[in-house]
């Protein structure tokens, strides 16, 4: 309703002007500025619109008989199983290389997945098994992403702001998963075609129906749009600053070799206890 779109546009307009000069304030406009902050932002809203767009678009294209497959809810839900359980099975690797060598590069596999799968479902969209194999690395990627993103925000902020830093990437997220199946359906109701179905009237006859259908020029667009996704995320990605925790729960940046380097100090050896003295033993 537009009455409702222009009370939120007000709100959000008042909650910009009042929250910088706020003493307490909910978000702190000039954290969201720090470099890993916004662009772990930037990147859920673009991971976020491609994991909508890719599931939108393989929905409709594997479902529909007049544009795609005709599969039916259960044989599609079949079909998604053994990306699911691929993408399960390899979370806890994302996690470990985040642990040993920060989240950066976990950030950089899951955007580049994300770019090959969409450029592979471009090609490969015309059987059953081609959907398959491809959504195995889009289903990684995207968790690879999502992993790697709430690392990143939590070790670029400050303890007492994790939360609100968090919140905020996920609300992030939710933009690109809300505008995800606002561009696809945009995209597919401007490309389409014709197809004469025929309309079995009640009790009547039989007549040709034109009805207009997304054409297979656009599900290429969006798998081209998915791709550019994924590639921007990449992109964007090479600019993080790629910290860890150390053991002592110290965070360093990885790209240094050891941390002297990094600028945390090197302990200092331990010093081997002196020998108790040995007391003279009395004769008996």
């Amino acid at each position: 309703m537009p009455e409702l779109l222009a009370v939120a546009a007000l709100a959000t307009i008042g909650f910009i002007l009042w929250e910088p000069r706020s003493p307490y304030p909910v978000v702190d406009f000039h954290r969201l500025a720090e470099r890993n902050i916004w662009i772990s932002n930037v990147v859920g809203v673009l991971a976020g619109t491609s994991m909508f767009l890719y599931f939108v678009a393989i929905t409709y294209q594997m479902q529909e008989p007049s544009v795609g497959l005709g599969l039916s809810v259960l044989q599609f839900g079949e079909a998604a199983v053994p990306s699911a359980i691929v993408a399960l099975l390899l979370a806890p690797f994302a996690g470990r290389l985040v642990s040993q060598n920060g989240p950066k590069p976990v950030m950089l596999i899951g955007s580049a997945l994300v770019c090959l799968a969409g450029l592979g479902l471009v090609t490969f969209h015309t059987f059953e098994l081609e959907f398959i194999l491809i959504a195995i690395p889009m289903q990684v990627g995207l968790t690879w992403v999502f992993i790697s993103m709430s690392n990143v925000i939590i070790l670029a902020s400050r303890p007492e702001e994790v939360g609100i830093q968090t919140g905020m990437n996920a609300t992030f997220r939710t933009l690109g998963q809300s505008l995800g199946p606002v561009v696809g359906a945009a995209i597919f109701s401007a490309i389409t075609v014709v197809r004469v179905i025929p309309v079995a009237l009640p009790n009547g006859p039989t007549v040709p129906l034109a009805v207009p259908i997304p054409a297979q020029a656009g599900f290429i667009w969006v798998y081209l749009l998915v791709a550019s996704l994924g590639a921007v995320s990449f992109v964007l990605s090479i600019a993080l600053r790629n910290y860890r925790f150390l053991a002592d729960g110290t965070r360093v940046d990885h790209a240094s070799a050891s941390p002297a380097a990094r600028g945390v100090p090197t302990p200092a050896p331990a010093v081997p206890p002196a020998p108790l003295a040995t007391l003279p033993q009395r004769e008996s």
